[in-house]
């Protein structure tokens, strides 16, 4: 199988958002917020692990 420039720069892409994935979740906190009201206000929360 030959890869094209196109499928090269897409399986970067996506190696690009796992690596920054693995590099950021240790620094979310434990409750997050999962949704919003019309204030822009939290309106409910979930666990991040």
């Amino acid at each position: 199988m030959r890869l094209n420039k196109y499928s090269v720069m897409v399986l970067a892409i996506i190696l690009a958002f796992f690596i920054i994935a693995m590099v950021f979740y240790p620094r979310m906190p434990d409750r997050m917020a999962s949704h919003w009201n019309a204030a822009g206000e939290a309106g409910g929360y979930m666990s991040s692990s």
